[in-house]
């Protein structure tokens, strides 16, 4: 089993809000990520536009770096929270926005 855990921090105050989506396979972990996360992160913060490359240290993202292959290359690499997405904001000092994927063995 796949558990995605999303998580939004506030920028002013660091409130978090979190929600976890459980899926039977990392093909549909996958497909969810790119088709339903990725899109909607995309326009619910108005990225890329907005993004600040230099503040969070890295460009923003392709729906590529979501792929099938290099999720399981950071699986290969750790089994337990697993950080799909998660750059650190230096002017907030926290990080806005993560994806994070657990794997539960049944």
């Amino acid at each position: 089993m796949y558990i995605i855990t999303e998580i939004s921090r506030a920028h002013s105050s660091g409130y978090e809000n979190s929600y976890k989506k459980i899926f039977d396979t990392l093909e549909e972990t996958v497909e969810w990520i790119q088709n339903q996360w990725y899109p909607g992160f995309c326009i619910d913060y108005d990225f890329p536009d907005s993004w600040d490359a230099e503040d969070m240290e890295c460009s923003f993202p392709s729906k590529d770096e979501f792929s099938l292959e290099k999720i399981k290359q950071r699986i290969e690499k750790k089994r337990n929270n697993i950080v799909i997405f998660g750059p650190f904001s230096k002017y907030c000092q926290l990080v806005p926005n993560e994806l994070i994927l657990d794997i539960v063995k049944r």
